[in-house]
């Protein structure tokens, strides 16, 4: 299994994905005039209502520009700048967090 989540400027979509089918969603508001802290919190918070003790891997997409290597945004139009996305994932879900995505849109 693995989570999808869609860090967007306004809203954060999560998925728990098992073969193509998508066996639970969740949607939380992003709220990123609220500062990172906050970004970070509703990310781990969408994520927790979808995880189980079988997900393999978690993968980020968000506006770009990234910084794959260290996991972080940069120069990011909806989301807090120099924001590191993957370590608070971490910290919160283990390995199986550790993958980000940049959003091709």
């Amino acid at each position: 299994m693995k989570i999808g989540v869609d860090l967007g400027g306004s809203n954060i979509y999560v998925g728990l994905v098992d073969g193509g089918k998508i066996l639970k969603s969740y949607k939380l508001k992003t709220e990123p005039l609220m500062g990172e802290e906050r970004v970070i919190f509703n990310l781990i918070t969408a994520v927790k209502n979808v995880f189980n003790d079988k997900v393999e891997m978690v993968c980020v997409g968000c506006p770009g520009p990234l910084d794959f290597e260290k996991g972080m945004t940069l120069n990011t139009p909806n989301v807090p700048q120099n924001m590191n996305i993957v370590e608070p994932l971490k910290k919160e879900f283990g390995g199986c967090a550790g993958n980000i995505a940049y959003n091709l849109k």
